[in-house]
């Protein structure tokens, strides 16, 4: 077995494998809260955007050549409910073809706030399931980052790549491959070195990193 040195480059590696699983986690519940198009739910955002937008002349909504109005394929939405720090933000996006045709002073850079007293039954139900979404997203990145943390320090107490998974061989589903390819190539038996355990002195979790990470390459397929 090759000797492979700790460098920060080693660390930095590792906490973005981290960051990766964490991320495709959290993209699992994306597609899970969205505004498909074409879909009732798309369709009453839709005209509750155009509702707020329109406010002030309602009368002459649908009434004005396109060329006079503002079409938009994207704008930002806030769902209030009376917490603004806990508001719902979300994109709106809609097809080329088929643009929402807003006033002509619409300023795309502002959020379409819709207030809670207008929500249907079906936006009230997504709102519910985003705010669900949201929570598990805040619980998810708490669990990634404690992982990532205690790798990062773990390795951070060893003087090599070598000595960290002969004390924590799970530490190796974190590892990216290149760095396994070095580590597994024959060398020159070097001089041990006892070690002191580290991995009880910093408490590290062991089989939740374990499942985590099994958990994610069951779900890439390998």
């Amino acid at each position: 077995m090759a000797y492979v040195r700790k460098t920060q480059t080693l660390i930095d590696d590792v906490a973005n494998t981290v960051n990766s699983m964490m991320q495709a986690e959290l993209g699992k519940r994306i597609k899970q809260t969205s505004f498909e198009i074409g879909t009732p739910l798309h369709d009453e955002v839709v005209n509750l955007a155009l509702k707020v937008e329109w406010h002030e002349a309602p009368e002459l909504m649908g009434k004005l050549p396109d060329s006079w109005c503002y079409p938009a394929s994207h704008c930002r939405l806030k769902f209030d409910n009376g917490d603004d720090y806990n508001a719902i933000r979300v994109d709106l996006d809609t097809s080329e073809n088929n643009r929402i045709m807003f006033p002509p002073k619409y300023d795309r850079w502002k959020d379409i706030v819709i207030d809670q007293s207008d929500w249907t039954p079906l936006i009230t139900k997504w709102i519910t399931e985003k705010q669900k979404q949201l929570a598990e997203n805040a619980e998810t990145r708490d669990m990634f980052g404690d992982i990532k943390r205690q790798l990062e320090d773990f390795l951070g107490r060893h003087a090599s790549l070598n000595s960290a998974i002969k004390e924590m061989p799970e530490l190796k589903l974190y590892v990216p491959d290149e760095y396994i390819s070095k580590l597994e190539q024959k060398s020159t038996p070097r001089t041990k070195t006892p070690t002191v355990s580290i991995v009880e002195e910093l408490d590290i979790d062991i089989d939740n990193i374990t499942r985590l990470a099994v958990a994610h390459r069951i779900t890439k397929g390998e």
